[in-house]
């Protein structure tokens, strides 16, 4: 009997992929539920002002009826609302990316991943069915916790069944979901289908996928590395393995016990030297990029005419950024990729910057609707590319806590994105140059990152590269035990 590591088990299992397309089909369904509520955020809540006559009558403008903005009349003094439901969604993703990404990271991913599907299917009914403001702005802090709870270890539970090779693959199209649905729904609200109507959708979708996800196995790579369970990873293998016609799976797998150093908590960020280097760069990679791809969102209902074409059209941007990076990333490497990216986005927000200064109004709203275009489309290629990024930079035992914490720091650019129109008009600074400083800067630290490609995915703080055997970490020698 051949004895095999686990990415060699998870590669000789591969067979038709039969499997790894049923699991993306499923998780797709979240993908659907989560873009409908968050993508469609600002056209549920755009902001905007009555338009009044010269004798002081008001109405609300045809633009905003279909919305909550005119439903529950945030106008004026209540306007602020608008901004607080994008803090209490943010706010909501922090916690829950501290205690979630533990959860995920001890208990599994595909348990994770059911219970707050089932958690999520209330809180869209109750947004569906709310009755005033504050039943949005709680749902909303719920909402943040869902999108932890649901995206982040449905995400990384498709990379870990999935071996390098197509890895890029599954996770494109997985990331192209969420433009193609933000598509759909612009539709919808363009279609004047009620917002409530799009919440509605979004649970009956929760409500499939809780059901589904009982054909959906645990992650192979957890319940060895985390769960130490060699007995029930090798079950798990061998129904992948049978689904997607590969036959039974005969082999034993090579596991390497490392008897650890550091305790695998939130404190290894800190605690490693080479932990706390990724970490330090991916949080602030994290950050500025949520800054910018959230900034958009909440900013374009300030730019544009017509809300719903013009998201129809960055989620379109988004979509094709998604597919191409697969192809991308494969070829020149994450690193490459990420700093060509970063740097187009940043020059793209540069120019929205600037173009207002050197054209007419209606000749910069053209190539403000251009630009703002090719910056969704690297922005949305950096989102796809900094979850597969982070997802191979740090090990199996630690990777959806570094999701998390990474989360955290983002989230908090979250924050700041739902009001950064409220804050730059403040201090008097066009939106589109803190984007295009942040991206700028995002390119020039993205060059102290190692290259991903090609590498298998670490399991342990211990491993430092693909020879662990010789590493060592400070002063002590890692002790590896392998188990057939």
């Amino acid at each position: 009997m051949d004895q095999l590591t686990i990415e060699e088990a998870i590669a000789k299992v591969s067979g038709n992929y039969a499997y790894q397309k049923r699991t993306l089909l499923i998780l797709s369904l979240s993908q659907l539920a989560l873009s409908f509520i968050i993508m469609g955020l600002p056209f549920m809540l755009p902001p905007g002002e009555l338009d009044c006559d010269s004798e002081g009558i008001c109405k609300i403008p045809e633009k905003l009826l279909n919305t909550a903005t005119a439903d529950f009349h945030l106008f004026g003094t209540k306007k602020y609302l608008i901004g607080l439901v994008g803090t209490f969604y943010f706010i909501g993703m922090m916690i829950g990316a501290l205690f979630i990404s533990w959860i995920s990271d001890t208990y599994g991913r595909q348990k994770t991943v059911k219970f707050f599907t089932l958690l999520g299917i209330p809180v869209m009914l109750l947004i569906a069915f709310s009755w005033n403001i504050w039943a949005i702005v709680v749902s909303y802090f719920f909402v943040g916790m869902l999108e932890i709870g649901i995206y982040v270890p449905g995400f990384i539970m498709l990379t870990e069944y999935v071996e390098n090779a197509h890895r890029n693959l599954f996770s494109g199209i997985f990331f192209s979901c969420w433009g193609i649905f933000a598509i759909f729904l612009s539709i919808l609200y363009i279609l004047s289908i009620p917002w409530r109507i799009t919440f509605i959708l979004a649970s009956l979708a929760l409500l499939a996928q809780y059901f589904l996800m009982n054909y959906i196995y645990e992650s192979p790579r957890f319940l060895l590395v985390n769960h130490k369970n060699i007995e029930e990873t090798i079950i798990v293998l061998n129904s992948i393995s049978i689904i997607n016609g590969a036959g039974s799976f005969d082999s034993s797998i090579k596991h390497e016990i490392i008897e650890e150093q550091i305790s695998h908590s939130y404190l290894s960020f800190f605690q490693n030297k080479y932990l706390f280097k990724k970490f330090s760069i991916c949080s602030i990679l994290w950050f500025n990029i949520v800054l910018t791809y959230y900034g958009m969102v909440f900013i374009m209902p300030s730019l544009f005419p017509n809300v719903y074409i013009e998201g129809a059209v960055m989620a379109l941007a988004e979509t094709i950024a998604s597919f191409l990076a697969t192809y991308f990333i494969n070829k020149i490497g994450r690193k490459k990729s990420a700093i060509i990216c970063f740097i187009i986005g940043g020059i793209s927000f540069t120019i929205i910057w600037i173009l207002p200064k050197f054209l007419s109004e209606t000749s910069a709203n053209k190539g403000i609707l251009l630009f703002s275009a090719i910056g969704r489309f690297f922005v949305g290629a950096e989102f796809f590319l900094i979850y597969i990024y982070t997802a191979e930079l740090f090990p199996t035992r630690v990777r959806n806590m570094a999701f998390g914490i990474c989360n955290v720091i983002g989230r908090i650019a979250g924050m700041i994105s739902s009001n950064l129109l409220t804050i730059c008009l403040v201090i008097g600074i066009n939106p589109a140059a803190i984007m295009a400083i942040s991206l700028i800067i995002s390119s020039i630290l993205s060059t102290f990152l190692e290259e991903t490609l090609g590498k298998n995915m670490l399991e342990f703080i211990e491993q430092k590269s693909e020879n662990p055997s010789e590493e060592e970490i400070g002063d002590n020698q890692v002790v590896y035990k392998q188990i057939d």
